[in-house]
């Protein structure tokens, strides 16, 4: 079994959810504390992300960490 996270997929979990919560990349961005342009990085999948980070996209979207939003499709 692969550990490794799929970036591009979480990428567009992140972005369902910001969409879902009718937040704008900038409102997501000052939240998790990184820019913008980083923040379309990762939801294009072109970027990746620390543990640290992911703590605070789940807070900032009011996810859990175990919440289907970032478990590996298929």
């Amino acid at each position: 079994m692969e550990s490794r996270l799929d970036q591009k997929a979480i990428g567009q979990r992140i972005r369902q959810r910001r969409t879902f919560l009718n937040m704008s990349r900038e409102d997501l961005a000052r939240k998790i504390g990184i820019t913008q342009t980083f923040l379309t990085d990762i939801e294009l999948g072109t970027k990746g992300f620390s543990l640290k980070s992911l703590e605070r996209f789940c807070e900032a979207l009011n996810v859990f960490r175990q919440h289907p939003v970032w478990q590996k499709s298929g």
